[in-house]
């Protein structure tokens, strides 16, 4: 496998587009009153409206188009409306969607003023989209006796789960202890990601496929495209981020992967496909990050690597990637990428970027 990954190597340097490919477009404005403490997901709506999700002050703050600050809503608790770990976001022509580790999703209006909320199922919250306003698809992991499985299912908008679009094991956990405990996971792991196709369906994957599946409003599947994505082992440098990615830890101080005495790392296999894919009118970017299918960290990262794909034929036109200062986020949704990045005072910077090579 490595003298495949030379060759990979070698075959894709007509191809790469060099370092920090991420390109800024709009710098938001936060007034002088108004913090981001822990930004956790961002998403966007049809008219351009930004909202991005807030960890820790359970808030969603909103931007127009133009990276304006327009308001804030949200609270703690658990009543209508209120959120205790909110996990995902998600916007479409009609809502806004939080989706909560209770188990929870919520629903506002584009104003922020609570609709209603509903129990979807008890596995762990990855990603989803709202199909129609009373038919959602989202990807779950759960845990079974044989191990984890990665899901695509159906649910109405009572949160009663119907169809299943895909249940796969996921590879990435080489080994499971009792209640999580002395877990060995594969560095770079698979997720799972739903974006719109810009044709009024959605395309969704498991990154341990080299596919995305195409379905309508529905939920049915209408086609399956195939990518020309290589399978290769972890560079020096990638086992570098990976063994000193750190959280800031609840007690002060900073916790990286290789402190946590419960959770060892395996480089013995190759990475993930992608972790997160954005849809361009000609072409689709798959972007791998460190962070994948475990549970304790946000879904945007710092530091990516990134092919992009030509859409009608699957080929590679493109390489690249990325690497933003420590604790910065960057988020995949609705085919825009939206970043957190901390500056020189420690605060974050918001701005939306595009990727080289996309067009």
């Amino acid at each position: 496998m490595l003298g495949g990954a030379r060759v990979w190597l070698v075959v894709l340097l007509g191809l790469f587009v060099g370092q920090g490919d991420l390109i800024e477009d709009i710098r938001f404005v936060l007034p002088a009153d108004v913090f981001l403490v822990e930004p956790v997901a961002a998403t966007f709506a049809p008219g351009g409206h930004c909202y991005l999700l807030d960890r820790d002050q359970k808030k969603v703050l909103v931007f127009d188009a133009k990276g304006r600050f327009l308001s804030a809503f949200g609270a703690e608790g658990q009543g209508p409306g209120e959120m205790l770990n909110p996990f995902q976001i998600q916007a479409d022509a009609h809502a806004v969607y939080v989706w909560e580790d209770r188990q929870m999703i919520s629903v506002f209006n584009h104003d922020g003023v609570f609709q209603r909320q509903f129990h979807t199922t008890s596995a762990r919250p990855r990603v989803f989209a709202a199909l129609t306003p009373d038919r959602l698809l989202l990807g779950y992991r759960s845990r079974e006796h044989d191990g984890m499985y990665m899901h695509f299912a159906l649910f109405d908008g009572k949160g009663t789960e119907g169809a299943h679009l895909l249940k796969e094991k996921n590879r990435a956990f080489v080994r499971v202890g009792e209640g999580d405990n002395n877990v060995t996971v594969r560095a770079f792991m698979p997720e799972l990601d739903i974006q719109p196709s810009g044709q009024g369906t959605w395309l969704l994957g498991f990154s341990q496929r080299n596919e995305l599946m195409e379905v309508d409003k529905h939920g049915k599947v209408v086609a399956t495209h195939r990518y020309d994505l290589p399978l290769i082992e972890p560079t020096e440098r990638d086992i570098e981020v990976m063994e000193n990615l750190s959280f800031p830890s609840p007690e002060g101080g900073r916790v990286s992967l290789k402190d946590l005495p419960n959770i060892k790392l395996d480089f013995s296999q190759p990475k993930a496909y992608y972790t997160h894919f954005a849809v361009g009118a000609e072409r689709v970017a798959f972007v791998l990050t460190p962070l994948g299918s475990t549970d304790a960290v946000s879904t945007g990262h710092s530091y990516g690597t990134y092919i992009v794909c030509d859409r009608k034929s699957g080929k590679r036109v493109a390489h690249g990637d990325y690497q933003l200062p420590e604790d910065s986020r960057v988020f995949y949704k609705n085919n825009k990428i939206l970043g957190c990045v901390v500056n020189k005072d420690d605060e974050f910077e918001i701005a939306t970027y595009r990727l080289k090579g996309m067009k």
